[in-house]
């Protein structure tokens, strides 16, 4: 029954539990599903290609509901990453043009809702908003109009970063890295140790409120699971990477398709987080 909300409107969550990680398994799988459409069209199977492209375009539509600027970015990546290498290894620009048809009508569905929907200013809510992102939403919106999306872009500036709430919380993480810097505060216990490293700043941004992650995985790694827990993701990440690079071409054209469809979906999920 939570639901996360911007600028007054609720943000799609599916049943994920929160629009970030909605977003996030979209941009992740997007590949995969493609993957299977193409191959689909090649087997005349019609019916199961246009339900597959169906489902890759409300999944780019979605990810523009999220309103998650994280998996705006790493849509970004994957889309590059997965062409690059459908390029590559099929030596075809049909498949890439057919590859990205979907998830490009997808995204210009989603930004043209929000261009066309009325969204009132005086429909603006604090609630899910800070008091200080409350005000500067307020100050960039319109006289008339406050658009979620375009307020949403607006923040993906290097300064909404250093100046909101997101810098203060990786500041925090990492003092809890540097004060535990072999197995770090604890899993689960980030809220718990956030207290003593609470900063200025933060408060004056979002009051009271207390973050139960850093939002961003590396850093709250490095905050619960300390220099260990780092090693760990960093030996997994590199065996990816190895394993990508070895696998490719010993297998034939179409496993080669598949793990270029695994390996953008992994570095879309990476970005996201």
């Amino acid at each position: 029954e939570r639901v996360q909300t911007f600028s007054g409107i609720d943000r799609v969550v599916g049943t994920m539990g929160h629009a970030n990680h909605l977003s996030a398994f979209l941009v992740m799988s997007f590949p995969i599903v493609c993957l299977f459409r193409i191959g689909a069209w090649k087997r005349h199977a019609r019916g199961v290609g246009l339900f597959l492209m169906a489902v890759e375009l409300l999944a780019a539509t979605l990810v523009v509901f999220s309103l998650s600027r994280a998996a705006w970015v790493a849509g970004g990546v994957m889309l590059f990453v997965f062409a690059i290498g459908l390029a590559l290894v099929a030596k075809s620009r049909k498949i890439v043009f057919s590859a990205l048809i979907p998830w490009t009508i997808g995204l210009i569905l989603g930004v043209l809702y929000f261009s066309a929907a009325p969204f009132a200013k005086e429909g603006l809510t604090s609630e899910g908003i800070s008091p200080v992102q409350m005000n500067q939403l307020l100050s960039t919106a319109n006289s008339e109009v406050a658009n979620p999306f375009w307020l949403r872009l607006q923040q993906m500036s290097l300064s909404d970063l250093t100046e909101g709430t997101r810098w203060p919380i990786w500041k925090a993480a990492f003092a809890m890295f540097l004060d535990h810097p072999f197995l770090g505060v604890g899993l689960d216990c980030f809220r718990i140790a956030f207290e003593r490293y609470r900063p200025l700043d933060y408060w004056i941004v979002e009051w009271g409120a207390t973050p139960a992650k850093a939002h961003n995985e590396l850093l709250h790694i490095l905050a619960t699971q300390g220099g260990f827990g780092f090693i760990a993701v960093l030996i997994m990440i590199t065996g990816i990477g190895i394993s990508f690079v070895r696998a490719v071409p010993v297998h034939p054209l179409s496993d080669q398709l598949f793990l270029v469809a695994v390996f953008a979906g992994l570095l879309g999920f990476f970005t996201k987080n």
